[in-house]
């Protein structure tokens, strides 16, 4: 529970001293539940009964929070607002029964409710039967709303459908080249499968669907410029459309998301800056509750600038920020964290900020355990290097030791991983060698493990560049800045 969740309980669910709101203050103090421990907190009576204590601590805090939410989506002030209508009709008050109904239907209109309109129609009906002023009013028109939104909800399950079978068919060949059988069933989706949406009334949930399926398609086509304007005009929907910005917001932000990471890979940067500046406007005036996914705004300007070489600024405007902004909500050690302090790393080893390279270093121990697994022959390396660019020896050696003990490296490696190790060995025993070093390695790098996992995380943050830079005589940055430079 949030602080104002749990300041809504206790004013409003446990003002009276009793056992369930004793329960409750104890668990709140807890910082991880051990039911043994907690029963040793807990008075004899309530420790006795605990497993029904929970349960109907768990029902007031249900409520609680069900009483907090309501009618803050409009989902919730639809059901809500059906709920007051059946207690007006019960007291036989039908005119303001009507008239509360007419609000929910407009509302339900306007965010294309489809299901719950079908509802308020049947509720119509039951009006106009049992309201005396309504008696022998035409039901024509309510037939008439009824199969409007029947077609509208059609529409969305339709595409819907088929989305989803784009959806699965991206799951399983999203890292695998695609056949001309496949690419054969795409173009008859997209030409043939793909129904076209015309009318004075067209579900704008159906045309975000119908527009979603032919990014997809053109994805996997790589037809970037029609894929591009797909992109663009999933954002102009909800520009259009600014109701929904605020009962999907989760889709619109997502919808930006995928913009945005277009854009990055493409190397369209003024797109990138206005749709950060967008999502984190909307996320602040609109929608606090949606703060975490800023996580994946922060993300793509670490990596634009990563791309433009502006290492002074990623560590000047996100050093602080990053570990504030993921503490705060609870995902230091998620993936998409992870991935944003690694860049922080990097641009503290470029600009030579070694100590703040090895304390971002340390908040990678922080990653859950799964993502640790995934990245660690990487954040390993990454911290030797960090020591080497250092001139830290005595750490590199003793890093070295623990890193041969724990993982048994050979003297015959037989991925990157335990190659860089021997050669950053023979770094530290040889600094002064360490062009013709540099050449070896990069030479046996390319030559071996060229569809080494690790190795494609070095080269996706360009630090494969090292070994240029180890061969010149000149820094990672100023190599790095030379490659990036021209790229972009």
């Amino acid at each position: 529970m949030t602080p104002a969740e749990k300041r809504y309980f206790k004013m409003h669910f446990a003002q009276q001293r009793n056992a369930l709101t004793v329960l409750y203050d104890v668990l709140n103090d807890l910082e991880t539940y051990d039911e043994n421990h907690l029963k040793t907190l807990l008075a004899e009576n309530i420790a006795a009964k605990l497993k029904v204590y929970k349960v109907r601590l768990y029902e007031r805090i249900l409520k609680s929070l069900t009483t907090y939410h309501s009618k803050k989506s409009i989902q919730s002030r639809i059901r809500l607002g059906l709920e007051e209508v059946d207690i007006l009709m019960s007291k036989q008050l039908y005119d303001l029964a009507a008239d509360h109904l007419q609000k929910i239907k407009l509302l339900g209109e306007q965010y294309e409710e489809f299901t719950y309109l079908l509802d308020i129609a049947y509720i119509e009906f039951r009006l106009l039967n049992i309201s005396m002023d309504r008696v022998g009013l035409s039901k024509e028109p309510l037939f008439s709303d009824m199969s409007l939104y029947l077609k509208m909800l059609n529409q969305q399950v339709n595409m819907s459908q088929l989305g989803h079978q784009l959806i699965d068919f991206q799951k399983t060949n999203y890292f695998k080249a695609i056949s001309p059988e496949q690419v054969q069933w795409l173009e008859r989706t997209l030409n043939k499968k793909l129904p076209e949406l015309s009318g004075d009334n067209i579900s704008f949930k159906a045309q975000l669907s119908r527009n979603i399926i032919r990014t997809v398609i053109f994805q996997f086509l790589k037809q970037k410029d029609l894929e591009f304007e797909a992109r663009q005009n999933n954002v102009a929907l909800f520009e259009e459309h600014t109701q929904f910005r605020e009962s999907l917001t989760f889709n619109y932000l997502a919808v930006l998301r995928n913009y945005m990471n277009f854009c990055l890979n493409n190397n369209k940067f003024d797109e990138v800056k206005s749709t950060i500046t967008k999502a984190k406007e909307f996320i602040k005036n609109k929608t606090p509750h949606e703060e975490p996914q800023l996580i994946y705004f922060y993300f793509s300007e670490l990596r634009m600038y990563y791309e433009e070489c502006k290492y002074d600024l990623i560590l000047k405007n996100f050093g602080e920020d990053i570990e504030k902004f993921a503490r705060k909500n609870k995902i230091i050690g998620e993936r998409i964290t992870v991935i944003s302090i690694v860049y922080l790393v990097l641009a503290a080893l470029f600009e030579g900020k070694h100590h703040q390279a090895q304390y971002y270093l340390r908040l990678l121990n922080e990653a859950e355990e799964g993502v640790k697994e995934y990245f660690n022959e990487f954040f390993i390396l990454l911290e030797l290097i960090s020591h080497f660019e250092a001139n830290d020896f005595y750490s590199l050696s003793k890093q070295i030791q623990r890193v041969r003990r724990k993982h048994q490296i050979p003297k015959d490696p037989i991925n990157f991983f335990q190659s860089m190790v021997n050669w950053l060995d023979r770094l530290k025993k040889y600094p002064d060698q360490k062009a013709i070093i540099a050449k070896e390695m990069k030479l046996e790098c390319n030559t071996k493990f060229s569809e080494d996992q690790t190795m494609s995380s070095f080269t996706h943050y360009h630090l494969n560049n090292w070994c240029n830079a180890l061969i010149n005589g000149t820094s990672l940055r100023e190599e790095l800045i030379k490659q990036l430079s021209g790229k972009n």
